[in-house]
């Protein structure tokens, strides 16, 4: 995954990193699940809206 010239992942040795744009300043993390987020019937969220929801993460961005 590439946002050129802003940030780019890499995985090296089995880990992956992030490069590029300030991302010095920030934490990042991808969902466990891999998505957007889906409603559940009781009224949660799953993915990355879930993690907004649940007060995990203070922002979310996507490609």
């Amino acid at each position: 995954m590439t946002y050129y010239p802003f940030v780019e992942r890499r995985l090296i040795n089995g880990t992956i990193s992030y490069y590029g744009y300030c991302m010095d300043l920030y934490d990042v993390m991808e969902t466990p699940d891999n998505e957007f987020g889906a409603l559940l019937p009781n009224g949660s969220w799953t993915g990355i809206v879930g993690l907004l929801q649940r007060r995990v993460v203070e922002q979310i961005n996507s490609k």
